[in-house]
């Protein structure tokens, strides 16, 4: 009985016969006679999922069958049984469980261009995800006279000096006061919106880190650019950032009027060969069709041409680049734009 008992286990550990042949050459002549009449024996066999391999293999295998003929041929019965049921146990792992499967997950490699021809195949995991904007706390500082009375003992210019903390740069808008002076800090956020990433090609900066000096500008209510306007190259691009990201500031009409390059992008805008934000751009009206390109830092940026049932043509997720393409082509209806993609330019 506990021979049939230790076959049981033998039949749903070893795979073959075979495998005592090769790896005991020696008791291959014993073994052609004596095992054909163990595995006749009228045994009822587990469900062989039940049992895996352990660590040992075909070892544990051969150690089992050899000691379980030992049972058979009458030898030793005690130590044969005692050795074979380590070894079983060496070689067999426990019932339910099964051998661990590798798992692979795909990897795509995001496009930053498409032809018109592509193929329509729109997923609804290129949706991007929900974006924790990148913020700023801003520090700005305008003179007060009245706070200096130079008759006063005691009294220093340094007293006019007012200093006021805000998290957006429409709160120092909302003061009335003319602040020729101001600092931004980054509070929080990871991500940059569209806006953010538009103003960040425009300005020519090239980091995220930069984009605090753009926050500045925007709450500077009295800066020089509003006094006295753009001199260079670099500030006209400054300040065509710095409108990007704060179109309706309280001097932009002075700013724009004395800068000869945000004219110029007013112009294209208005002719349909630039744009910028999140939307939904109709092809013949708002854009021009034509081939777009958007250049700087581009963070979690999805784009889909539409048709006029609202339908994918082709899109694309882009979750980190320095420059994206797309191709918008007449018979597209519009052009559906999220996430921090810059400002498209056209280029073709």
């Amino acid at each position: 009985m506990r021979a049939r008992v230790l076959l049981q286990l033998v039949r749903s550990f070893c795979p073959s016969r075979l495998d005592v042949g090769i790896l005991i050459p020696q008791h291959r002549d014993h073994l052609e006679t004596t095992l054909p009449a163990l595995l006749l024996e009228q045994v009822e066999v587990p469900q062989p999922q039940t049992f895996r391999r352990g660590g040992h293999g075909s070892k544990g295998c051969v150690l089992a069958l050899f000691y379980a003929m030992m049972l058979r041929m009458g030898r030793f019965k005690a130590l044969g049984l005692a050795l074979a049921g380590i070894a079983l146990l060496g070689g067999c792992a426990s019932p339910g469980t099964a051998e661990p499967r590798p798992t692979s997950s795909p990897t795509s490699s995001p496009t930053s261009s498409h032809s018109p021809d592509a193929s329509p195949a729109a997923s609804p995991s290129a949706t991007p995800p929900a974006l924790k904007p990148v913020t700023f706390n801003i520090r700005c500082r305008y003179e007060d006279p009245t706070l200096y009375d130079p008759t006063k003992v005691g009294s220093s210019p340094a007293d006019a000096q007012v200093e006021m903390f805000f998290t957006s740069f429409e709160q120092s808008w909302a003061t009335g006061k003319p602040f020729d002076h101001c600092d931004a800090e980054r509070a929080g956020g990871s991500d940059l919106t569209s806006e953010q990433s538009a103003a960040l090609g425009a300005a020519g900066y090239s980091g995220t880190g930069e984009l605090k000096y753009l926050y500045a500008l925007c709450a500077k209510t009295n800066g020089f650019y509003v006094t006295n306007g753009p001199v260079s190259p670099e500030q006209e691009a400054e300040i065509a950032g710095m409108l990007i990201l704060c179109p309706d500031f309280p001097g932009a009409g002075e700013i724009r009027a004395r800068s000869v390059l945000a004219q110029q992008i007013e112009q294209e805008r208005a002719q349909g060969l630039r744009f910028w934000g999140t939307g939904v751009y109709l092809v013949g009206s708002d854009i021009q069709p034509g081939t777009f390109q958007a250049a700087g830092n581009i963070e979690n940026c999805y784009w889909a041409r539409l048709d006029a049932a609202g339908e994918t043509i082709d899109n694309n997720f882009i979750p980190a680049a320095s420059q994206a393409q797309v191709t918008v082509v007449a018979s597209d209806f519009s052009l559906s734009v999220e996430g921090g993609c810059g400002e498209w330019v056209r280029i073709q």
